[in-house]
């Protein structure tokens, strides 16, 4: 069952970044501002303890949109364009930061 609300999104998020050398995970956009429709994905911003791969991000983002049931779209602090972080912080709702 797709998450609800951001307490649904932390029992998924919480237990998955532990297992995968997270530092910090946030939602933000649509779900982060509870306007979130049915086709909507769910967009994170992640920060790993040590350098990850393209295609280990891209295995992680399946992992949690299957754990979810809706598209994930994880996005990493370093590969965020300054002019859209601003808009991106607006939004943030941390779900996990060691």
């Amino acid at each position: 069952m797709p998450p609800k609300n951001i307490a649904d999104l932390k029992k998924i998020v919480v237990p998955f970044a532990k297992n995968h050398n997270v530092n910090y995970i946030a939602v933000f956009g649509s779900f982060a501002r509870g306007k979130a429709k049915k086709q909507s994905d769910i967009d994170l911003l992640v920060s790993f303890s040590k350098p990850i791969s393209l295609l280990d991000l891209i295995s992680m983002e399946l992992k949690l949109g299957e754990k979810m049931k809706k598209k994930v779209d994880l996005v990493t602090k370093k590969a965020l364009h300054p002019k859209i972080a601003k808009y991106i912080k607006k939004d943030l709702k941390i779900l996990y930061e060691k």
